[in-house]
């Protein structure tokens, strides 16, 4: 559960993290109160585009292209009484887009580092784009670990949910898988 409270924060009321946000300094008639800046990170192929998709149209693309070096999604959602505008980075996970990536940390409130359940070379990566964001990223931003294809049958799953709350307890990550 999520609570805006005075002051320029969002609290998680069950872990305790706190999100900083802007407050919206743009027309007081667009109705946005917040502005909310949303990095995805990860390998490519681990998923990120189709978990954006879903978050920009409600619904999985099996032929979603990869993304090139960047995508943007800008959606504004309603929070506890407030608009909240969520401007979520879809960043590629190719090797050679890496640098560029990083360079997109700067200012963010939240950075999603997504793997792929039922693959172990990109869950096993996710400590350098952790190590990488924990460097760029504001103090007070938050990180989520998030483990994604978890619906893969048990005999082609290569990460077990208890290594990826491992992984996000010893770095102080929130942890979810989809």
């Amino acid at each position: 559960a999520w609570r805006i409270p005075e002051g320029d924060g969002a609290l998680d009321e069950s872990t305790g993290a706190q999100i900083q946000v802007e407050r919206r300094m743009g027309d007081p008639g667009e109705g946005v109160a917040f502005d909310l800046k949303v990095i995805f990170v990860g390998n490519a192929c681990v998923g990120k585009t189709n978990l954006i998709g879903r978050f920009r149209h409600g619904r999985y693309d099996p032929d979603a292209a990869a993304t090139v070096a960047v995508d943007l999604v800008t959606r504004t959602l309603p929070v506890h009484g407030c608009n909240v505008r969520a401007h979520v980075w879809d960043t590629a996970g190719q090797e050679r887009f890496w640098a560029l990536t990083a360079r997109y940390f700067r200012d963010a409130h939240v950075v999603v580092v997504v793997y792929d359940v039922s693959d172990r070379t990109s869950f096993e990566r996710c400590q350098a784009w952790i190590d990488i964001a924990k460097e760029k990223l504001p103090p007070a931003a938050v990180m989520v670990l998030l483990g994604n294809k978890a619906d893969v049958s048990d005999d082609k799953r290569e990460v077990t949910q208890t290594q990826g709350k491992a992984v996000a307890q010893t770095n102080r990550l929130l942890f979810w898988e989809c």
